[in-house]
Formats: C-alpha cells, sequence, structure tokens
C-alpha cells in the first residue's frame, strides 16, 4: 500500500482477511468467497452459502458486513444497518444473484449434486438471506453486556429467526497502531518467505 492511502483503506482490507479467516474456519463444507483483493473495494464485504448436510442445497447466503472502526456502535447503526435494510428491502439483488451464481459454478465440482437455479431462486427468499457483522472493538467493548450494546437492533433490521443474524467482535486496542504493525510483521513473513523459496 502507497505511503498516500488513508490508513483504514488498509486497514478495512486486512480485518476483511481476518474475518475471513474466522468464517473459513467456523463453517466445515460452506462454500465462501475468498476475501477481496483490492483495497476499499465497493461490494459485499464477505460472501458465503450454506448448504445442507447432502451438500444437494442452498439453505442460505450470508452477507457479511466487517467494518475495522474506532467507532463500531456509530458504523454498526449507520453504515451496517443501512445496507443490511436495503437487502432485506430487495436492493442490491443485482448483484447478490451473479454473486450466488459466479461462487456456486466456481465450485461446482465440488458439489455435483447441487442445484444451481433452485439455489438462485432461493436466496429470492428473505429468510434465505443472513448477515454476519464483524466490527472491531476496544477493550471496553471486551465483555457480552457491552458487545450485546454494540448490535442492539439487529433484530429490527434483519427481523425472524436468530439464525439469520451473527454477530461478532475483535477486540483491538489502538486500532490503527496495531494494524500498522500486523501488517509490517506480515509484510517481513512474506519477503523472509520469498527469500527462502
Amino acid at each position: 500500500m502507497t505511503r498516500s492511502k488513508p490508513p483504514y483503506h488498509r486497514d478495512g482490507w486486512v480485518f476483511q482477511a481476518i474475518s475471513w479467516i474466522a468464517a473459513h474456519r467456523g463453517e466445515a463444507g460452506a462454500v465462501i468467497r475468498a476475501p477481496h483483493m483490492i483495497h476499499a473495494h465497493k461490494g459485499f464485504d464477505g460472501f458465503q452459502l450454506k448448504l445442507d448436510n447432502a451438500g444437494q442445497n442452498v439453505t442460505a447466503v450470508v452477507v457479511f458486513e466487517d467494518k475495522a472502526t474506532e467507532n463500531p456502535r456509530s458504523k454498526i447503526t449507520g453504515d451496517v444497518w443501512k445496507g443490511i435494510r436495503d437487502l432485506e428491502g430487495g436492493g442490491r439483488m443485482n448483484e447478490l444473484i451473479p454473486e450466488t451464481g459466479g461462487l456456486l459454478e466456481a465450485h461446482h465440482q465440488r458439489f455435483l449434486e447441487l442445484d444451481i437455479d433452485a439455489a438462485i431462486e432461493r436466496i429470492a427468499w428473505e429468510e434465505a438471506r443472513h448477515f454476519r457483522v464483524a466490527v472491531t472493538a476496544d477493550t471496553s467493548h471486551d465483555d457480552d453486556l457491552a458487545r450485546a450494546e454494540l448490535f442492539r437492533g439487529f433484530d429490527e433490521v434483519a427481523p425472524g429467526q436468530s439464525a439469520r443474524r451473527q454477530a461478532e467482535t475483535m477486540a483491538i486496542p489502538k486500532l490503527r497502531n496495531w494494524m500498522k504493525t500486523f501488517s509490517a510483521n506480515a509484510i517481513q513473513q512474506i519477503e523472509e518467505w520469498r527469500d527462502n523459496v
């Protein structure tokens, strides 16, 4: 990343990658789109398809909202709730449907019995659309009550079964400094690996 770019672009991209790793490790058998390789890329922060045990039917499409922020509550009540309300109202289907189709096509060899047309039809049903909101938080939010307060209102913007709503935090004190150090360490590890190959 060039020095002229604002640090929140870097931090958002790094946090999306961390969130992807957490989602990937937490959902065996799910189909998860790889994180964006472009800083501040527009579109869904993350995208996952949940399948039934036989791997033949999509049971849910999970849209990720990943936010690396120093103000988690205002980011959630502003940007995140707005995005979810838009999807709940039927907006962005022109993005959701091709994203689903593309992800299924890319993994078709893994799930030969999966009906792609039926999967596309399923995501049009509101209850099939799930949301995973992940934000950075400081240590003052590092307990159950404080985390619950961060996500207050989630059941109003995405009503229905609780399975539709996933809320996660990663407590990082001094977010920008932590991300700067983490990124520098990651770059160093990659360079050392490259030099030894």
